[in-house]
């Protein structure tokens, strides 16, 4: 029941998720890097937040990865919540809520409905990073909301200069400004704090984008800052 799919040319991070998203089968849609180490039973809360209610996004408590032995650091840290600033960047945080923000970006599930109606990621975004900024924004404004499920562990590796077993090997020469795309698309009334008005002097086609956002009915960017007024001000 496992099925390979291999674009020709190589195009970056989303457009292999989002391919994989589109040809998934289940009910259940999961995305986790290869470079993880799951304790037993992490799946059960996560399937079990999402028949609760399909229109959302399960994160796991992210733990620390012992890359030699292949498994969790015992009494590391457990990570789950970002938030973003003006520049589209995140930044990890906790609070006493179970409600996320911003997810990190490698760890998630969502159910096949919410995939189905969101659209999954930015078609148009190339290489790696902001495609977890844009896809949190897109489930709080448009309808959905992000948890974390706090007996999901899922101990990751993290980039560290000092061992190459961690580093990529190679790198993607297409990009797009994957941030400059979400806050053209999604910050509304506050673009200009984006890079200090950045979005004023470039032209990001974003068109498709903003019909889909329509055709959600997604609430403005204001709503996401009054939901978080306790991380914002």
């Amino acid at each position: 029941r496992l099925r390979v799919f291999r674009h020709q040319t190589r195009l970056g991070l989303m457009v292999a998720k989002q391919t994989g998203g589109d040809a998934a089968a289940g009910g259940i849609i999961g995305f986790y890097d290869c470079h993880v180490a799951p304790r037993m039973g992490w799946h059960e809360e996560v399937i079990s937040l999402l028949q609760a209610r399909p229109q959302r996004l399960v994160i796991p408590m992210i733990g620390d990865l012992n890359v030699t032995a292949w498994d969790e650091i015992p009494g590391g840290q457990l990570l789950s919540k970002c938030y973003i600033n003006w520049n589209a960047d995140f930044w990890w945080y906790d609070d006493d809520t179970d409600f996320v923000p911003v997810i990190s970006g490698g760890l998630v599930a969502t159910s096949r409905e919410w995939w189905t109606v969101s659209g999954g990621f930015d078609h148009t975004m190339r290489g790696w990073g902001g495609e977890n900024v844009e896809q949190s924004l897109r489930a709080w404004l448009c309808g959905a909301d992000i948890v974390r499920a706090k007996s999901s562990i899922i101990a990751h590796m993290w980039r560290n200069p000092k061992d190459p077993r961690t580093l990529a090997e190679d790198q993607l020469n297409i990009h797009t400004d994957n941030s400059a795309r979400v806050a053209a698309l999604w910050f509304d009334d506050f673009k200009h704090k984006f890079r200090d008005g950045y979005l004023q002097h470039v032209n990001i086609d974003i068109s498709e984008e903003v019909l889909r956002r329509r055709s959600l009915y997604c609430k403005p960017f204001a709503y996401f800052l009054h939901r978080f007024r306790g991380v914002y001000m």
